[in-house]
């Protein structure tokens, strides 16, 4: 289904898609992908940041329960070739 999605996101996901809003915005000055930017970083800051001790979580609340939660690491292994989501969002929380 075209619009819709089956699972719920991750972290890095959510950071690509508001870098992508954004990106277009850039190219187009159509306020919607700053607003659609703006609903999608929302829901992540309630999805997924720690508010307890801090940063994100790469699993959201609204996903499968696990025993440990674990946060993406700052430095990926491959950050070289794709950048790291924790940089994007910083980008775009200022």
């Amino acid at each position: 289904m075209i619009g819709r999605r089956g699972e719920k996101g991750f972290a890095d996901e959510y950071a690509n898609v508001i870098f992508a809003l954004i990106s277009l915005y850039e190219v187009t000055f159509r306020a919607e992908y700053l607003e659609k930017a703006q609903r999608f970083l929302n829901k992540m800051l309630t999805e997924f940041y720690d508010s307890e001790e801090g940063g994100f979580f790469l699993y959201g609340r609204e996903n499968e329960q696990l025993i440990f939660s674990p946060r993406k690491l700052m430095m990926e292994p491959f950050q070289a070739v794709t950048q790291s989501w924790h940089i994007i969002l910083c980008d775009y929380m200022n």
